[in-house]
């Protein structure tokens, strides 16, 4: 059976549809994006050496954007130098 498109009608709707999947795969991305980047964070936290949790006013000691970004999205870690042996 062959349908039959009047004035362009089902082209609009396989649009809208098809923006509305690529919206929704956008999100989802970010959702599995943001969740690897947790997981990768805990790992390192869980690991061994050296390490503190930076508060908010030092990361906003450094002034820098990357700094106020940091403040947004969570915790930041840094980890004591060691040297190799």
């Amino acid at each position: 059976m062959i349908s039959v498109c009047i004035s362009g009608a089902c082209a609009c709707w396989r649009k809208v549809a098809a923006y509305k999947e690529l919206a929704q795969r956008l999100e989802r991305k970010e959702l599995l994006s943001r969740t690897a980047n947790r997981l990768a964070l805990q790992k390192e936290v869980a690991g061994k050496g050296r390490k503190r949790k930076l508060g908010k006013d030092e990361l906003a000691r450094t002034g820098t954007e990357e700094g106020q970004q940091q403040q947004q999205q969570g915790p930041v870690f840094r980890w004591k130098r060691e040297r190799k042996k």
